[in-house]
């Protein structure tokens, strides 16, 4: 009697124990998110490992990343940013105008975070001796010291308003004119066919009115369809406006419409609100999706349902999918290659026989089947 209430006994304890082992494996393990400066390599050999984002390194003595120009801390065991480097990502000192540092570079292309500062291309070093810089643009002279900028070329002027300096060719005297040869100061300056100069401005003949807006080369031609010329200047009729960059007479739309052929519409992502004759941003709600052609939020048809989108809608139409699924150009998929299949209904995506779900914590919805 004693050995076969032992026997129960070992039977209950082994079936509790299965079934805890099953609980427990049918819940899924959570893995912390990877720290700063990496990653999860996803599609590695382990899709669990974190590894260092691209412009970090392995620095710390327990594999910790560091940001490229930087090194570990050994006091307050953190990364520090070498001499001369600073900010989060132990960025470099600004480089000399006209100078950028190629941080990744042929042949081998694999991340330099000491890069020193080269000239853009185009640019030439103003002293071949000196490879700190500063670099001059194409067609410039020489470099002033004293004034610390790039002299150009006779001919041509000095743009330094953008963030590198350009020596532009000098315009032409002649207001309308070009040169005869691009970019050669030497070659003359020319009115287009059927100009002449006048009074320091190319005149085109009568009938003709001079276009420098809309194409490449000055051109005499004639005033658009609703036009007429008025004292060298193209007057569209009533109701219409003229439009140097099309060179045609445009609709004089309201509310933020524009003419497009022919007609006012709003442009793309915004709705006319009739109540107040303006055009409005087209913010669809959940369900509904922008429907370009009609400039109008329509309902999701048959078969889908309203997800978050980018863009100003702010809503978009997919396929219904499983929560394990995701759409791949219209086809709903299991969301990675981890072990996953499909449940014998098709609803859902579920781990082989023998594997358990596991959950990534920094992206929940993400999770795979391992051993």
């Amino acid at each position: 009697m004693k050995r076969f209430l032992l026997f129960i006994s070992l039977v209950s304890f082994a079936f509790a124990a299965t079934t805890t082992s099953a609980a427990v494996s049918a819940t899924p393990r959570v893995i912390p998110p990877c720290p700063t400066g990496s990653s999860r390599d996803r599609y590695g050999v382990d899709p669990f490992a974190c590894v260092c984002d691209v412009y970090w390194r392995k620095t710390g003595p327990n594999g910790e990343c560091c940001p490229g120009a930087s090194v570990w801390d050994t006091v307050n065991k953190t990364c520090k940013c070498e001499p001369g480097y600073s900010g989060d990502l132990c960025e470099p000192p600004t480089c000399p105008k006209g100078m950028f540092r190629e941080f990744v570079a042929a042949p081998d292309y694999v991340y330099n975070p000491h890069a020193p500062c080269r000239c853009y291309y185009g640019f030439t070093l103003a002293n071949s001796n000196n490879p700190k810089g500063p670099c001059c643009p194409e067609n410039f002279d020489h470099y002033d010291n004293r004034a610390k900028k790039c002299v150009c070329k006779k001919g041509f002027e000095l743009n330094a308003s953008g963030d590198i300096d350009q020596c532009n060719i000098k315009p032409c005297p002649v207001v309308g004119s070009f040169r005869s040869v691009e970019n050669d100061p030497r070659s003359p300056c020319l009115c287009p066919e059927n100009a002449t100069a006048v009074k320091g401005k190319c005149v085109c003949k009568s009938g003709l009115v001079l276009d420098t807006t809309s194409h490449y080369l000055p051109r005499c031609v004639a005033c658009p369809e609703n036009s007429t010329l008025n004292n060298g200047t193209c007057v569209c009729k009533a109701g219409m406006q003229f439009s140097p960059i099309t060179w045609r007479c445009e609709l004089i739309c309201p509310g933020g419409q524009y003419d497009i052929g022919g007609v006012c519409q709003c442009p793309q992502y915004y709705a006319w609100k009739e109540s107040e004759k303006i055009c409005v941003k087209a913010v669809c709600s959940l369900g509904y999706e922008y429907n370009s052609t009609t400039m109008t939020c329509e309902p999701c048809k048959e078969g889908y349902e309203g997800a978050h989108g980018g863009g100003p809608a702010s809503f978009i139409c997919v396929p219904k999918c499983g929560p394990n699924f995701e759409d791949h150009t219209g086809n709903c998929l299991c969301q990675d290659q981890f072990g996953k299949q499909l449940s014998a209904d098709g609803t859902d995506c579920i781990c082989k026989p023998g594997l358990s779900k596991v959950i990534v914590q920094d992206t929940p919805s993400w999770w795979a089947c391992v051993a």
